[in-house]
């Protein structure tokens, strides 16, 4: 199936990535996008200045002690979000970075609107990170992002069938999930909810992808 068909008009297409631009994916990507990291995280940082948060009981984080893994918890999260961007376009197809990077949007949209109903304070020993503290909200709780987004770049790839990349992001998935509780930056029922509800909006998702913008992100990957 085309999906640039405006270029086609205007010239013939021989790029790859002009071949493969889906102009109703980025257009929704955009939008979702700018209301999450526009409207949302100042949403969410105004409710923290005005509501009287509290820590709560958690059976697991009272029974360990924390421990400051601020480098894996920075760096072990964004580098191989890095990684993959780089990698996607050297695979250069839009469609398939535009179906990575729009279930992301969705996880970290959905994410948000957890954070702004859930009005809970971090847990009282909870060790702040050494490494850009300014980049992660004190309301930046339910559910888990550095949990979700590995596990959802898994369940892409376990899609796709690429097995090493899957059990690559199944293990970076663990790691921040042991990492972010021995931080104790994250109540256990973040880590444990996180890999649930990312996978019904991935299922959810991908179902929209293929039914309403006909996008078969499996056959254009292994192009």
């Amino acid at each position: 199936m085309r999906t640039c068909l405006f270029y086609d008009k205007i010239m013939p297409v021989k790029n790859k990535f002009l071949k493969t631009f889906n102009i109703k994916l980025f257009v929704l990507l955009l939008i979702i996008y700018t209301i999450t990291f526009y409207f949302f995280f100042s949403l969410s940082d105004y409710l923290i200045l005005h509501s009287n948060n509290q820590p709560v009981g958690d059976i697991i984080l009272s029974n360990i002690t924390a421990v400051n893994m601020s480098f894996l918890f920075v760096f072990g999260y964004f580098i191989p979000q890095f990684l993959l961007l780089f990698y996607l376009f050297i695979k250069k197809n839009f469609n398939t970075f535009f179906y990575f990077y729009f279930l992301t949007a969705i996880v970290f949209f959905i994410r948000l609107c957890f954070n702004i109903m859930t009005h809970m304070h971090i847990p009282q020993d909870a060790i702040q990170s050494t490494y850009f503290p300014n980049l992660f909200l004190e309301n930046d709780l339910f559910f888990s992002g550095h949990v979700a987004i590995p596990f959802l770049y898994f369940l892409i790839f376990k899609k796709l069938k690429q097995k090493y990349f899957s059990i690559i992001f199944l293990i970076i998935t663990v790691l921040m999930a042991i990492t972010v509780l021995l931080m104790k930056v994250h109540y256990t029922i973040d880590v444990m909810s996180a890999p649930f509800i990312t996978f019904g909006l991935f299922y959810i998702t991908d179902l929209f992808l293929k039914k309403i913008l006909k996008l078969n992100i499996k056959k254009e990957y292994e192009k």
